[in-house]
């Protein structure tokens, strides 16, 4: 996702070459839609674009929450709320589900019986991922004192040092 998003302009003149009309009539298009998709949300709780989601409107009770800062409970008031949900379409065709996915997923169980659970969960490969200790220098010279960091390492499991840095799902991306 290092690329640069499209912007308004980008859009309105790639959606003219397509359709073989002015920027301007892909313009006018498009804020016709996005009018009445806010006109339909605003009046009927719901608007769907067809192919790519769902617009709505939701009402947010009061709830009780914490001030990150202070550590003191708030009360957040009541609100309502516009969300896009995906349509399943949208969704296949960005993330590249459909068959393949299907395809992917483990048969269910029978009734009864525990799900097997595949080769590389049942045996870890514990022993070989972990780094081997260097050998201690020899009391010839004094060692220096190891950085904060080096000893939390030091101290750290061997399982741990050999996990690799999570990866950003789109939960994080999002942020």
């Amino acid at each position: 996702m290092a690329a640069k998003s499209l912007t308004k302009a980008e859009l309105l003149d790639e959606l003219g070459t397509t359709l073989g009309t002015s920027k301007r009539e892909a313009n006018s298009f498009i804020d016709a839609l996005l009018a009445i998709a806010y006109r339909e949300t605003k009046k009927k709780g719901e608007f769907v674009f067809p192919g790519i989601g769902k617009l709505v409107k939701q009402k947010r009770k009061a709830r009780k929450g914490v001030n990150p800062k202070t550590g003191e409970p708030i009360k957040i008031a009541a609100a309502t709320v516009i969300k896009l949900r995906l349509a399943k379409a949208a969704k296949d065709a960005i993330l590249g589900g459909g068959k393949d996915a299907a395809a992917k997923k483990p048969a269910a169980p029978a009734k009864g019986r525990k799900a097997a659970k595949p080769a590389a969960a049942k045996a870890p490969a514990r022993k070989a991922a972990a780094p081997k200790k260097a050998a201690a220098p020899k009391k010839a010279a004094p060692a220096k004192k190891a950085a904060p960091a080096a000893k939390k390492a030091a101290k750290a499991p061997a399982s741990r040092a050999a996990v690799a840095p999570k990866k950003a799902t789109r939960r994080t991306a999002r942020k």
